[in-house]
């Protein structure tokens, strides 16, 4: 299982994690500060890309505080995120 963690992960080995957005009532179910809260592109279709680093033994969530200490924008997540996918499938 993932983890979402506060140390420094390296944003340039993100993979893009797509996952069904699940319709709930409305209500959270936990609430965390912004750089606490994973980065998410919400895809048309209710499907959403989070971003994960392999960490050898487990994954680590990519958060907003993450790339914030590391002067990385949100698209260029993605970007990267996509280039190792690629990568990743011709390998």
């Amino acid at each position: 299982m993932g983890t979402i963690t506060n140390s420094k992960p390296s944003w340039s080995l993100a993979l893009p994690y797509i996952k069904l957005k699940i319709c709930d009532d409305g209500s959270e179910a936990l609430q965390l500060a912004h750089e606490e809260t994973p980065v998410v592109l919400d895809l048309a279709s209710d499907l959403l890309v989070f971003y994960l680093v392999d960490e050898g033994s487990y994954f680590s969530y990519l958060n907003n505080g993450n790339l914030y200490r590391q002067g990385v924008s949100a698209e260029d997540l993605h970007v990267v995120a996509i280039e190792n996918l690629l990568a990743l499938a011709r390998s």
